[in-house]
């Protein structure tokens, strides 16, 4: 299975993304696997074998990162932080839809008919 640049992958069960491709690189003239870079730490990762990574779901992307997000009621905050660290990793999704409710008490985000919810913090 080759990967491509910007997919998601999972690697030592970390959710990472495709840097670069195996081949020449300007600190590593014989790179013969994949350039990493793990989503939440921004670590690189160098030379690593195809057989060392796999797919990551977007679910999983989703599940990894969810439990961060903090809901105050500002639905533009809210918004950026969607895109910064879930639409930024998924690669290749469709049917995503995000937003709050109509009293800004709830903030949601669907995923292939998954639907993430978070209750508005209180003070």
């Amino acid at each position: 299975m080759a990967f491509t640049p910007g997919q998601s992958v999972m690697y030592n069960s970390i959710c990472s993304t495709i840097i670069k491709l195996p081949g020449k690189r300007l600190l590593n003239p014989d790179a013969t696997g994949y350039l990493i870079r793990e989503n939440k730490s921004g670590l690189t990762h160098e030379n690593i074998p195809e057989s060392e990574i796999m797919n990551c779901s977007s679910l999983h992307i989703c599940n990894d990162v969810w439990p961060e997000f903090i809901y105050t009621g500002d639905n533009n905050i809210a918004s950026q932080w969607i895109m910064d660290n879930l639409i930024k990793y998924l690669h290749n999704t469709g049917n995503i839809e995000w937003g709050h409710n109509e009293d800004s008490t709830q903030y949601f985000f669907k995923i292939n008919g998954t639907t993430f919810t978070k209750d508005k913090t209180s003070g």
